[in-house]
């Protein structure tokens, strides 16, 4: 008989952790395993890349005024979570051997509400909370984060500094463990493979939502000190995000709008990744990094702001360089790839190699072990 699981995430948009579980339930064993897959509403843009074996419940049909009024209720009223109940109860009419909130927020939120339905209550934290606790905006105190943890059975992170940072601040007794974001490294080196593109200039890439967290505005100022400097590079983003118009104006100001270039998100960045001379992170946190494992896996040379992902996954600035978040640290560390072909050659090695860790077969049978 199948084991019922349920995974649970607020929505289908573009984030690393979204893109990671559609990853993970694409490689699902459905013969063991009869998989729903819970979301407060229907939305973004991996909606359709759901495997046709996965259940699709949601709360709410759209993000609409109902929605987004329940979850400001729970918050402003100390917990009121009557409206999300209801809804839960109306469409969550079965029990689960698992249920896994896949990320931590609102995810949690509701895995908190409908513990009872689960066997077993399994929660995933996906960014480092002592360097970016957005969590914070779905609970109306710290206590109330902290008791929805205290309420799971298992509490996995995908690095063990992540894992280190949430024992500092919560000092739960719940069993832990670490393990990493799936990374499909052969699969995305035949992605990237489908276009050639080909650069005039020595081309730095980086990847991700245009928000706050990313500080994309620090390699835009980073970009204006190479052309001050008389450097012939171009800088690529490839993402949206709330930040964008804002990103696009500072680049106006700065005269630097023919040194970067705005691509938008993409089905698949793999080949312009790929083509590239490094890619380039100026994160102020991660958990993990998806784009720098990605990077790592095509042989490209990384430089990345020190964050428990990057720290972890570039082995502490064996396998690429680690800067500092302010602007000096991280011109100097770009700076010391764009100026040494042998140093990029020698991190792109490590790098490929060090990106073994990710082996999916390996990743996937941690997660079954999770359940048993």
């Amino acid at each position: 008989m199948r084991k019922e699981i349920l995974f649970i995430i607020e929505n289908l948009r573009g984030g690393g952790a979204e893109k990671v579980l559609l990853d993970l339930l694409r490689r699902f064993d459905y013969t063991h395993y009869h998989v729903s897959l819970l979301v407060a509403y229907p939305e973004g843009v991996y909606k359709n890349d759901i495997p046709k074996e996965v259940e699709l419940i949601f709360l709410y049909k759209k993000n609409h005024t109902f929605c987004r009024k329940a979850f400001r209720y729970y918050k402003r009223y100390g917990g009121f979570s009557y409206m999300l109940r209801y809804q839960l109860q109306k469409r969550i009419k079965n029990s689960y051997d698992v249920i896994v909130s896949f990320l931590e927020g609102r995810a949690l939120l509701l895995h908190s509400l409908i513990r009872d339905k689960g066997g077993m209550n399994i929660t995933w934290v996906h960014s480092d909370l002592s360097t970016y606790h957005w969590t914070m905006a779905a609970f109306p105190s710290l206590s109330a984060e902290k008791k929805c943890y205290a309420t799971m059975d298992k509490i996995v992170f995908v690095s063990h500094q992540a894992m280190n940072s949430f024992s500092n601040m919560f000092a739960l007794s719940v069993p832990a463990t670490c393990i990493y974001n799936i990374i499909d490294t052969k699969h995305i080196q035949a992605l990237a493979a489908k276009e050639e593109i080909s650069y005039p200039c020595f081309t730095v890439t980086t990847m991700g939502t245009l928000n706050r967290v990313k500080a994309f505005e620090k390699l835009v100022y980073v970009a204006k000190r190479f052309s001050d400097a008389g450097y012939s590079i171009h800088f690529q983003i490839i993402g949206e995000g709330d930040k964008e118009e804002q990103l696009k104006k500072l680049c106006h100001d700065l005269k630097v709008q023919a040194q970067v270039h705005f691509l938008g998100f993409m089905n698949n960045p793999y080949p312009y990744l790929k083509s590239s001379d490094m890619y380039v992170s100026t994160s102020l946190s991660e958990g993990f990094s998806l784009v720098i494992g990605e990077a790592m896996g095509l042989g490209v040379p990384v430089a990345a702001t020190r964050t428990a992902g990057a720290t972890e996954l570039l082995d502490e600035g064996r396998c690429g360089v680690l800067t500092e978040h302010d602007e000096e640290d991280i011109y100097k560390g770009i700076k010391m790839l764009v100026d040494d072909e042998r140093l990029r050659s020698e991190y792109a090695e490590k790098a490929l190699r060090r990106s073994e860790i990710f082996a999916v077969d390996k990743i996937m049978q941690q997660i079954y072990g999770l359940f048993n």
